[in-house]
C-alpha cells in the first residue's frame, strides 16, 4: 500500500508489517513522518522505546516483548541479580548461562533473581524452563549491545545518546528489582553505555538501596561506536569509576578465561578476578544412541547451503555418513528474524534435517552435549560461534570450523564414532566454582565498613 493510501490521521501509529520492504516503505512514508506522524518498524526492536510501549495496551505490550505488569520482585531476602540485557530467546547460549549460574547461586544458599530481556514474555516456554532455576523478571526492555549497533555515527555524541536511551530502560527494569543494600548484580558482558547507565541509575538509588556490583566478563576491548583506541580506553575507565562510586566502592571484575582477565586487568588498569567457566552443559551426556552432528550456520550466508547438501547426501542410506542424525540452528542473534526463518524452514524439509530455529536453552544445550560433533558453517557477527566452542568445550565434544563441504565430510568420517560407541568425556561443575569466585572476589566489600574517599579506591585487601 503506498503512503498515499494510509488515509491515517498525524497522530496515528502505522506499523510496517513487511520487512521485506520496510526501508521502501519508510521512505515512502517519509512526508508522514515531517508532518508528525507515528511510524513504527518491527525489524529492530531495540527502537521500541519505554515511552512508546508505555503508550500501547497491554496486550500488544505483551505481544511486542514488553514489561509484564505483575513482574516483581518476590520475598525480603538478600539476592544475587543475574543482569543481561542480551539473554534473548535468539541467543539461547546467554539464556542457559544465566539459567546455570542462577542454579549455582541457590546451591551455595543464595536467592537468585534473573533479570531478562523483556522478549522473553513472548516465550513462556522458556519463562518455564528458566523459572525451575530462579525467579524470572523480564523487565529489561534494551539491549546495551543492540543499542550501540544501531548508532550509525557513534563517537562521543553516540554514545550520549545510546546511554540516555539505556539509562530510561534500566530505570524502569531496576524500579521493579527493589533493590537493597544487601543484594548484589552481576551484570553480564555489559556493554559500555549500559555501564554508564547502571551506574547513572544505581547513584540516584538511596544508600540504602544501593547493591554490590559484579561485572562479567565485560567486552572492554572490543570496538563499539566508533570510537578510536584510547578514547574507548578513557570512556572504560570512567563507567567503571561510575559504577564503583555509585556502589559505595563494592565493585568486583570478572572474567571466565584466565589469558582475557589479564587483558582486560592490563586494560583497566585493575583487579580482574578469574572465575570458573560456567559448562551449562552436562558434559559426557548420553544421546539417544543416534549418532549426531549439531550445526551452527545463518540459512542466508553463502557458505551454509552447500555444506547442508553435503551432508544430506553423505547421511543418506548410501552415503559415506549413512545413520548420522543432522541437526541445524539457522536463527542467531544477528540473523533476520522474518525472512530467514521461513527460508531455514523450508531448506530443513527439502535437504531432511532437524530444524532447530525454535529450541529452548535447555534443548540446545542438551543437543550441543548429546552431539558427536559441532560444524559451525558460518561467521559469527555476535559472538554466538565463541560461545558455542566454550559449550562444547565444556562437553568434551570437537568443534569444526570447516572451509568446504568435501572438507565437512571428510572431517566428520574421521570423528564421528561408529554406531553404538560410547563418547567419553569429565564431567565438570564449572557454574558452582564460577559463583564462589565471583561471591569470594566480593566478600570483603561486602562485609568492609572502611572505604577510601576516592571513587573507584577500596581500603580493603584485594580481593583475590
Amino acid at each position: 500500500m503506498p503512503a498515499s493510501d494510509v488515509g491515517a490521521p498525524g497522530s496515528a501509529l502505522v506499523v510496517l508489517s513487511s520487512e521485506t520492504f520496510e526501508a521502501e516503505m519508510w521512505r515512502d512514508l517519509a512526508a508522514y513522518r515531517q508532518h508528525g506522524g507515528y511510524v513504527l518498524g518491527l525489524s529492530h526492536p531495540s527502537y521500541v522505546s519505554h515511552a512508546l510501549l508505555a503508550r500501547l495496551t497491554a496486550p500488544m505490550r505483551i505481544d511486542l516483548g514488553a514489561i509484564r505488569l505483575a513482574s516483581t520482585r518476590d520475598g525480603e531476602k538478600a539476592a544475587v541479580v543475574l543482569w543481561d540485557s542480551a539473554a534473548t530467546p535468539e541467543r539461547w547460549w546467554r539464556v542457559r548461562r544465566q539459567c546455570d549460574l542462577a542454579g549455582a547461586v541457590a546451591r551455595a544458599g543464595g536467592v537468585p533473581l534473573m533479570a531478562s530481556p523483556s522478549t522473553l514474555a513472548t516465550r513462556p516456554d522458556i519463562l518455564e524452563e528458566s523459572a525451575v532455576c530462579a525467579q524470572v523478571l523480564p523487565v529489561i526492555e534494551l539491549s546495551g549491545g543492540d543499542v550501540e549497533a544501531h548508532d550509525d555515527q557513534g563517537g562521543a555524541e553516540g554514545l550520549a545518546r545510546a546511554i540516555d536511551v539505556l539509562t530510561d530502560s534500566a530505570h524502569a527494569a531496576l524500579a521493579r528489582l527493589h533493590l537493597r543494600e544487601d543484594d548484589v548484580v552481576v551484570a553480564l558482558e555489559p556493554s559500555l553505555a549500559e555501564c554508564f547507565a547502571l551506574a547513572r541509575v544505581i547513584a540516584a538509588l538511596p544508600a540504602r538501596q544501593r547493591p554490590a556490583v559484579a561485572l562479567w566478563a565485560p567486552p572492554v576491548i572490543r570496538p563499539t561506536l566508533n570510537l578510536a583506541g584510547a578514547e574507548q580506553r578513557a570512556y572504560w575507565h570512567l563507567a567503571m569509576s561510575g559504577i564503583s562510586h555509585a556502589a559505595g566502592g563494592r565493585c568486583a571484575v570478572a572474567s571466565p578465561d584466565g589469558d582475557e582477565a589479564v587483558r582486560v586487568s592490563g586494560y583497566l588498569q585493575r583487579h580482574v578476578d578469574v572465575v570458573a567457566q560456567p559448562a551449562m552443559v552436562a558434559a559426557g551426556q548420553a544421546n539417544d544412541g543416534i549418532r549426531t552432528v549439531l550445526c551452527l550456520g545463518q540459512v542466508s550466508i553463502p557458505s551454509v547451503r552447500p555444506m547442508l547438501d553435503a551432508l544430506s547426501v553423505a547421511t543418506a542410506p548410501a552415503g559415506t555418513l549413512s545413520g548420522v542424525r543432522v541437526l541445524w540452528r539457522s536463527a542467531q542473534a544477528d540473523a533476520r528474524p522474518g525472512v530467514d526463518a521461513r527460508w531455514a524452514l523450508d531448506l530443513a524439509r527439502m535437504l531432511d534435517v532437524t530444524l532447530l530455529d525454535h529450541a529452548t536453552p535447555d534443548t540446545m544445550a542438551a543437543a550441543l552435549a548429546g552431539a558427536d560433533a559441532v560444524a559451525i558453517l558460518s561467521p559469527s557477527l555476535d559472538g554466538w560461534a565463541e560461545a558455542a566452542r566454550a559449550l562444547a568445550d565444556a562437553a568434551g565434544v570437537p568443534v569444526l570450523l570447516p572451509d568446504t563441504p568435501e572438507a565437512l565430510v571428510a572431517r566428520l568420517q574421521d570423528l564421528v564414532p561408529p554406531a553404538g560407541a560410547p563418547r567419553r568425556c569429565s564431567p565438570t561443575s564449572g557454574a558452582d566454582r564460577a559463583v564462589a569466585a565471583l561471591l569470594a572476589a566480593l566478600a570483603r566489600p561486602l562485609t568492609s565498613t572502611r572505604y577510601s574517599s576516592s571513587a573507584d579506591a577500596l581500603v580493603t585487601e584485594t580481593c583475590s
